[in-house]
């Protein structure tokens, strides 16, 4: 493939699951292998997942980021964020991170309460670590996310009370709330029972919006769907992605956005490796996005954040009749009123963000039905 050089490039690296050094050398290889065809890109943001229940050799964590290191300059980083699991979490590991300039620590904490942790078959997982684990990331002065599920199964306002005012009293910068995932075969309960019937989308919808008014009333702002932060404390290497700006994912399961050039103009293309534990040797595929979807996805990323999508950015990434694009921005604001234009910033008022899969669909529907053209031209 004849890849674009970039200017500018994030790096996703995910170890889940990857107890070899050969997937540390996989990793290393690729890594390798597109900054260099990639021309070198000033690397942005950074962003490790090591979340597995697992101890951490602090050794060879050292030898890792050592060599890691060599590729790119870690203190030249807007941000630089490393997930592990609390259970992971010691004085030895935080002091290998904050001499490698780590600013941003990401647990995935799913709720305070192990009996309901226990109910989707999450075991191991104890309050007194978690405590400890905070305790010590804010003696180092890193700024904190902790990650946790609504909706899980027998949950009920009262629960996730409970959990949200455990996760403000340690005051993160920065709270991602997730629906939790059921493993059918790990949950304690029986699938085809009242109560996991219950687990549906009106109630999910139900303990978000209190989640959300909850945590607005103490500071944390919404600024994309899932996510919240004091002002100020906004994920960076988030806001890349949502902006479609070129990353770079390695690892388990990792996605890449990429641009290559192709018949005197751009592709934008997305890198898979679902089979990245299956093979020492490079297993990505790469799927190559028609104009329209790339043009698509601008909505998909952008309406679901509070500063919604920049116009001026289509203009200047793609070709389209404007007559065309004008009569497709009427039509969607004609959809509601808490559909905005407002100074070339398309966006959705207040709580319509959460309706996004909806407009998502009338937005593909109206495009693809009236023909819509629309070619990429410049990144």
């Amino acid at each position: 493939m004849n890849f674009l050089s970039l200017k500018e490039l994030s790096i996703y690296i995910d170890f889940s699951k990857c107890f070899s050094h050969i997937f540390y050398e996989k990793v290393f290889r690729e890594l390798s292998y597109y900054l260099e065809v990639l021309g070198f890109p000033k690397v942005k943001t950074l962003y490790i997942k090591y979340n597995d229940l697992r101890l951490v050799d602090v050794f060879e964590l050292k030898s890792f980021l050592t060599s890691l290191s060599a590729k790119f300059n870690f203190f030249d980083l807007d941000e630089f964020t490393f997930e592990l699991h609390p259970g992971n979490i010691t004085t030895s590991v935080l002091t290998v991170l904050d001499n490698f300039f780590v600013s941003r620590i990401s647990l995935d904490i799913k709720s305070f309460s192990s009996k309901f942790l226990e109910k989707i078959g999450i075991f191991g997982v104890s309050i007194d670590k978690v405590n400890a684990a905070i305790e010590n990331i804010h003696q180092f002065h890193f700024d904190l996310n902790i990650d946790f599920d609504i909706n899980i199964l027998y949950h009920n306002k009262t629960n996730l009370k409970s959990d949200l005012v455990k996760v403000i009293s340690y005051a993160p910068e920065h709270i991602s709330l997730s629906e939790v995932l059921i493993d059918k075969n790990n949950c304690i309960v029986d699938s085809s029972s009242d109560a996991y019937s219950d687990y549906n989308d009106i109630r999910g919808e139900d303990l978000w919006f209190y989640a959300f008014d909850f945590l607005e009333s103490h500071g944390y702002l919404n600024y994309e769907i899932s996510n919240f932060a004091l002002r100020g404390y906004e994920c960076k290497h988030n806001v890349r992605y949502w902006e479609l700006s070129p990353y770079l994912g390695l690892g388990l399961q990792a996605v890449s956005l990429l641009f290559i050039s192709e018949n005197n103009g751009l592709r934008a293309v997305i890198r898979k490796d679902d089979n990245f534990l299956y093979s020492v040797e490079s297993s990505a595929t790469f799927e190559n996005l028609s104009d329209l979807d790339f043009f698509i996805y601008h909505f998909i990323t952008n309406l679901g954040t509070k500063r919604g999508l920049d116009i001026s950015i289509l203009r200047r990434r793609f070709i389209y009749h404007q007559n065309d694009f004008y009569k497709f921005i009427d039509y969607l604001l004609s959809l509601n009123k808490s559909v905005v234009l407002s100074n070339d910033i398309l966006y959705l008022e207040q709580c319509e963000r959460f309706k996004l899969n909806f407009y998502l669909r009338l937005i593909e529907e109206y495009l693809i039905v009236n023909s819509f053209k629309v070619s990429f031209k410049f990144l």
